[in-house]
């Protein structure tokens, strides 16, 4: 059971209907239980429905994507071609100033939607195959907000993808609360090395690539804002097994010289089951977790990477890989 106040959850925006919601335009919904039943337990879960927030109602006509001459966008109903549009636009608008207010710390999407798909949205223009994009609602807020975590709910059924997400959100949710309460030298840097096994798993070199840090009272907003940029690009995808693997390896070994031998044998177990796709990313992670028990150093890099959101919640979404095939 989660245990954090809601004042500290991280806020996640979601299409309405992937909470079980019945606001799709055929009166149903397309509930993910994962969205639904364990992560509204661990993040403040807002729900956003563009089409009925704009008074299409349910059930309704389904609408899809036009482009006309000059790339003029329409949002035309399928049976009585109306076009929504200018209000989609409006609403996409104000709905998105809202949202930049809330703090957010990522969204979930629902996939092929013409107003929050993120990719592969069908747009229709007469004569010529249809080109592929986002939904109007996604493409505002992905235009106004680049940097927010974002996913489909497709992807969170691949437990790689629903780790790495959870990373992103909880890693933003930091790094957003350290810039609203006021980003300092010394905070951005203490930031900045508690990162560093997160960004370098897999990716050799990329922490450093991060850039010199600018110096204590030293922080203008736009080296503040290229950080966060290059910081949620290195985050996007998932480090892998070997990745997270040989992170962990090095993580043990260093532990293992502070006091934590007498779980060198377990952890090393548990991270080459890792490795051979014995075993997940969180159990691997709470054999070594338990070696970093043992040692008393202050090591922020290896806490931030052991766990980067609740253990709790790591325990909540660990399944059988024969979930992500359903």
């Amino acid at each position: 059971m989660n245990d954090r106040g809601e004042a500290t959850k991280p806020r996640v925006g979601s299409s309405s209907c992937l909470l079980g919601n019945e606001v799709r335009y055929d009166g149903g919904h397309c509930r993910e239980e994962v969205v639904a039943d364990v992560l509204s337990g661990w993040l403040t879960i807002i729900p956003v429905c563009p089409e009925m927030e704009i008074g299409l109602g349910a059930p309704r006509e389904p609408i899809d994507i036009h482009v006309g001459e000059g790339g003029r966008i329409a949002l035309l109903s399928k049976e009585t071609n109306r076009d929504f549009a200018v209000v989609m636009a409006e609403y996409a608008r104000l709905r998105v100033s809202e949202l930049e207010g809330e703090r957010l710390g990522g969204f979930i999407f629902r996939s092929d939607s013409p107003s929050c798909g993120v990719k592969g949205v069908p747009r229709y223009r007469d004569g010529a195959s249809p080109e592929e994009g986002s939904g109007l609602f996604a493409a505002e807020l992905l235009s106004r907000m680049p940097t927010l975590p974002v996913v489909e709910e497709g992807d969170l059924r691949r437990s790689d993808d629903l780790y790495q997400f959870l990373v992103r959100v909880y890693t933003y949710d930091r790094w957003k609360m350290l810039t609203y309460t006021g980003l300092t030298g010394a905070s951005l840097k203490r930031f900045h090395l508690s990162i560093r096994d997160l960004v370098e798993a897999g990716k050799t070199g990329s922490w450093v690539e991060l850039g010199s840090l600018p110096e204590p009272g030293d922080l203008p907003d736009a080296a503040v804002k290229e950080y966060e940029r290059r910081l949620m690009i290195l985050l996007e995808k998932p480090p892998g097994r070997e990745g997270n693997a040989e992170t962990l390896c090095r993580i043990a070994f260093s532990l293992e010289k502070k006091g934590g031998a007498p779980f060198m044998a377990e952890a090393v177990t548990a991270v080459e089951a890792y490795r051979s796709a014995g075993t997940s990313l969180v159990r691997a992670k709470e054999a070594v977790r338990r070696m970093r028990s043992a040692v008393p150093d202050d090591l922020p890099a290896v806490d931030t990477f052991l766990t980067p959101f609740p253990a709790d919640l790591a325990e909540a979404i660990d399944r059988p890989a024969s979930y992500e095939s359903r």
